[in-house]
């Protein structure tokens, strides 16, 4: 019983073995505060302890028969991003953000499966959807034309014309979407096994 579990632990961290790798993040600190429907984070200067950005995230159980985040399943459990905002730009305060949101999928029990809904109607000059297309996500079928253009954009390194993409696109990261219940059964016992470890996921 126990070699089968880390038999099967193993093979689960190497799909996502990017979650288990701690995030450089050069004088920032994150602290999480539990609110009534969402998670929010709060990332601050820890030397003037500015605030430079914030998330409002929660994990969800996605019941959507349309698909219109992963295609391969109605009903799944992930960690949607409700909002980020970054304060003081180019520092990468988002990027650490998305990455704190792919290991809090894991200690969820969301098996690293992210979703969002981008949205460029903040600012006319600055498209999020080529941002997160960055880091991992893809459009959902949809928006797979304005994918292959937000690919185009990022190969050839040019701006995205808005009038090429949609003001709302949602966006996911899936990485186990089919056979949750299995998954999140090793999960919970690996948690149950060894706590300490679990936490520092």
């Amino acid at each position: 019983m126990a070699k089968n579990f880390f038999r099967d632990f193993n093979k689960f961290t190497m799909k996502t073995s990017y979650l288990f790798k701690p995030h450089k993040m050069t004088q920032l600190l994150t602290y999480k505060i539990r609110g009534r429907g969402d998670f929010l984070y709060r990332m601050a200067d820890s030397n003037t302890g500015k605030l430079v950005g914030l998330m409002k995230a929660r994990p969800q159980t996605v019941r959507d028969s349309y698909r219109r985040f992963s295609p391969n399943a109605d009903e799944y459990c992930s960690f949607f991003i409700n909002r980020i905002n970054a304060c003081v730009r180019n520092i990468g305060v988002g990027k650490a953000f998305i990455n704190i949101a792919k290991k809090e999928s894991v200690r969820h029990f969301c098996l690293g499966n992210v979703h969002l809904i981008s949205k460029n109607t903040i600012s006319p000059h600055e498209v999020p959807h080529l941002f997160y297309r960055k880091l991992g996500f893809h459009c959902n079928k949809y928006y797979q034309v304005s994918e292959k253009y937000f690919d185009e954009c990022i190969k050839e390194n040019k701006p995205v014309d808005i009038g090429n993409c949609g003001i709302e696109i949602p966006m996911y990261i899936e990485k186990c979407v089919v056979n949750q219940l299995e998954q999140t059964e090793k999960m919970f016992w690996f948690k149950i096994r060894f706590p300490r470890l679990f936490d520092r996921l």
